[in-house]
């Protein structure tokens, strides 16, 4: 149907990106990424949860951040954190709670 054209839309428009794209679910579990990551081939991280990808120091700023986002519904946020070698990422989840 049109639903699954317009996600294969935008993920084709996604794995064009130099940056990585993640779609987590409300257990904040991968769902889906632009591409590889974090030396997992793309599809390779499905169904990891985010904290295994963070910094130690960043997960409880993150947790609270997505608690946030899932008990409020229209809430969005942006955090950076650092992935778990130390580089600085942003994650901007585009969820909305409720």
């Amino acid at each position: 149907g049109e639903g699954k054209q317009l996600l294969a839309w935008y993920q084709t428009i996604l794995s064009r990106s130099t940056d990585v794209v993640c779609v987590f679910d409300r257990l904040g579990q991968l769902q889906w990424a632009s591409r590889s990551m974090f030396g997992y081939e793309r599809g390779g991280a499905v169904g990891t949860h985010f904290i295994d990808f963070i910094h130690p120091d960043d997960i409880e700023p993150l947790a609270d951040s997505f608690g946030h986002l899932l008990s409020h519904d229209g809430a969005t946020a942006s955090i950076q954190v650092r992935i778990r070698p130390g580089e600085e990422v942003a994650l901007i989840p585009p969820i909305s709670g409720g």
